[in-house]
């Protein structure tokens, strides 16, 4: 059970005694299992950047992720419809947000994907067995979001865990 002062509390069982007890650890559920939050340095992946340090705490696990969308056209032409950022400007965002992490204490796992955003984050949540996955309410890109869907929404609809949307 998790308490008002946010600490998670759990009944244990001492091995070949049969002792019972309450063992308290610092932190939440979200920061042992982790919490993967999506970034592209708008505002609001900033305001999910840092509820997601919030919620980790002092010990959390945070999994930082950026992706690069590219539409490819069908037409006449083989040209992207959207232009994805590149590896360079994808790699500064993320800089940026571990950055912020890092000057609240918090050392962050970072993966860089190449592809739909909502994707890379439900596979992140996957592969890291997360707890929650922090996106903002509203992205970078409005053609982006006309075209492709909202980010937040496709990962409500297919995530394997809590998703938190913050306006």
């Amino acid at each position: 059970m998790i308490s008002a002062d946010r600490t998670l509390e759990r009944e244990v069982v001492c091995p070949g005694v049969g002792a019972r007890g309450i063992r308290r650890e610092t932190g939440t559920l979200w920061a042992m299992r982790g919490i993967v939050v999506g970034f592209d340095g708008s505002p609001a992946a900033e305001r999910a950047l840092d509820r997601a340090a919030e919620l980790a705490g002092d010990h959390g696990r945070v999994i930082l992720l950026s992706a690069s969308p590219q539409l490819e056209s069908v037409g006449v032409v083989d040209e992207p419809i959207l232009d994805r950022p590149s590896a360079e400007q994808r790699d500064a965002v993320l800089d940026r947000g571990a950055a912020a992490l890092r000057e609240r204490g918090i050392e962050p796992e970072i993966i860089a994907a190449d592809g739909e955003p909502a994707d890379a984050l439900v596979q992140a949540a996957r592969d890291t067995d997360a707890h929650i996955i922090v996106v903002g309410s509203t992205g970078s890109g409005y053609v982006a979001r006309a075209i492709l869907g909202s980010t937040a929404e496709n990962v409500v609809r297919r995530a394997p865990c809590d998703v938190l949307v913050v306006r």
